[in-house]
């Protein structure tokens, strides 16, 4: 990607890959295509919060390629590149390569810009992106909660209302009576390239991760401390579970 990067840029374009600044969301897949992580894996799969990987050396190795990327010209230091920006550079020309999610399609499209939907790099391995869904939740404090259960288990979870859902804003659907159907090919692009990590969510996640985020354009090397996260929704081919 560097290498591409440098390529673009000494043929006029303003960037050849841009990335979100302070963003340890977009900044997953790069962590872990260098064999990073934010949190380990217990032996059933699930997150194990004590096993912090924020220092580790995938980690450190992921940052300092991205401090490369600023040394050497290809990104820009104190630009704070937030996701408007972001998309916004992509669409008119500025930028030939993003990390986004399906939620930047309806921009692109509208944009009339040329793009493909590719899986992040490898460098140690798969970069793999941090994976959301969106669904239903009830309030504990319902005074209704048999009638909302109802509601969302007859009406809500049923292929009729997904697809309604779907139509209005298509992104790949953890229904999968309805993934299973899925014709656009964009959105078939971002299913196959969603092989990565459902999003961590464990009491101080925010400190860890603003950790990283901070990182990104100083050329520091991440540290445990400090802040929040900007959650964005990925891809998910999970299971519906009512």
């Amino acid at each position: 990607m560097k290498a591409l990067s440098a390529e673009l840029k000494e043929a006029g374009n303003k960037y050849g890959f841009l990335i979100q600044a302070n963003d340890p969301y977009h900044f997953y897949p790069i962590q872990t295509a260098f064999g990073g992580y934010v949190f380990g894996k217990d032996e059933s799969g699930a997150w194990n919060p004590e096993d912090v990987g924020i220092t580790s050396e995938g980690t450190i190795a992921a940052f300092n390629w991205l401090d490369s990327m600023y040394k050497e010209g290809l990104l820009e230091a104190g630009a704070n590149i937030d996701s408007g920006l972001l998309l916004s550079a992509f669409q008119n020309g500025d930028a030939a390569m993003v990390i986004s999610g399906p939620w930047a399609l309806g921009g692109f499209r509208t944009a009339g810009v040329p793009y493909a939907v590719a899986p992040i790099p490898s460098a140690e391995g798969p970069g793999r992106p941090f994976l959301g869904v969106r669904g239903f939740m009830i309030n504990a404090f319902s005074e209704n909660q048999l009638l909302a259960q109802t509601f969302l288990q007859q009406i809500v979870a049923t292929e009729e209302t997904l697809k309604a859902i779907y139509d209005r804003d298509p992104r790949p659907s953890a229904f999968l009576p309805l993934a299973e159907v899925i014709e656009d090919v964009d959105l078939l692009a971002f299913m196959e390239a969603a092989v990565g990590d459902p999003y961590a969510q464990h009491p101080g996640d925010e400190f860890r991760l603003e950790g990283v985020g901070r990182c990104h354009g100083t050329g520091q090397q991440p540290d445990t401390g400090s802040g929040g996260s900007d959650q964005r929704p990925g891809p998910d081919r999970s299971r519906h579970k009512q």
